[in-house]
């Protein structure tokens, strides 16, 4: 239900920038209504990140919780140039952001209930960090996208290593792409890491922390039911 229109401060959304490596990462943070320290949700996209998921975002703030987005670097405007690797970093370095103690007192959070929730790109970007996190930050995969994954099968899926390599220049395709970066570096980054960035080695790391999969029938195989499934069965 809504929270009530007596509660004070009013529910609000602000823009900041976080530093990553030199480069500015933009995003928003929508603010709780209500004083006192609030649970937040950290938002990783997808590649590009067309569906950036702030409708849930809006969701979790209705419920009490603060909510923050962020476009990784290289994307949608964020300064410096889109890699994977530069991905994990920025991953990174948003969640040391979060627990800063600046940003505890500036937006009134509460460290100790923190979640993260990546959708595709975001979703292998949140499995491979997460591990580093306090086992109380949780995580929730939506489509989780197995970069390395998705680099082992192109040996014997030609046609699927064709297919995201059209998509990755379509992308950073520098008269209309969302993503600065090169199309040929970032599948050749996926086939380079490809043992590395399965995230499936990462999960027995998580350990206790709750997760949530969420994957549909249609979804790619790399994203797919099957694959959250080798999630769960590499978390048990």
């Amino acid at each position: 239900s809504d929270p009530s229109p007596a509660l004070r401060p009013p529910a609000s959304m602000e823009e900041l920038t976080i530093p990553s490596h030199g480069a500015r990462m933009n995003g928003i943070i929508y603010l709780a209504a209500g004083s006192g320290a609030h649970p937040l949700v950290v938002f990783f996209h997808g590649y590009p990140g067309n569906e950036r998921n702030l409708d849930l975002a809006q969701a979790v703030r209705r419920a009490g919780y603060h909510a923050l987005y962020v476009d990784f670097r290289g994307m949608w405007g964020s300064g410096g140039e889109f890699t994977f690797a530069h991905g994990l970093e920025d991953a990174e370095t948003v969640l040391a952001w979060v627990r800063s103690p600046a940003t505890v007192a500036k937006y009134h959070i509460d460290p100790a209930r923190v979640a993260v929730v990546g959708h595709s790109f975001g979703g292998w970007s949140a499995l491979m960090t997460i591990g580093h996190e306090p086992p109380a930050v949780c995580v929730a995969a939506l489509a989780a996208w197995n970069i390395g994954g998705a680099a082992k099968r192109f040996a014997a899926h030609p046609e699927e290593r064709a297919g995201n390599l059209q998509y990755l220049r379509a992308t950073t395709n520098p008269s209309s792409g969302p993503v600065r970066g090169s199309g040929d570096a970032l599948l050749n980054e996926m086939i380079t890491n490809a043992s590395a960035w399965d995230y499936l080695s990462r999960v027995p790391a998580l350990g206790d922390r709750a997760m949530l999969l969420v994957a549909a029938t249609r979804d790619s195989p790399d994203e797919g039911i099957a694959m959250h499934q080798e999630i769960a069965r590499a978390a048990r």
